[in-house]
């Protein structure tokens, strides 16, 4: 199944959250494809980028 995995831009920023990380390898043990994707206030790059990927 392909999973997009949601989190804002301090989730990445050192210290990076290691839920993230977390998360991705227990999807990926799953044999869940997952993708992440940085969202903030602007909606239309987070449709458009949901309309590529096709979760």
């Amino acid at each position: 199944m392909k999973i997009v995995l949601l989190h804002t831009h301090d989730a990445v920023v050192p210290p990076a959250d290691p839920v993230l990380d977390q998360l991705e390898a227990a999807l990926s043990v799953a044999e869940h494809h997952v993708t992440r994707l940085e969202v903030d206030r602007e909606v239309l790059p987070l449709v458009e980028t949901l309309q590529r990927v096709k979760p």
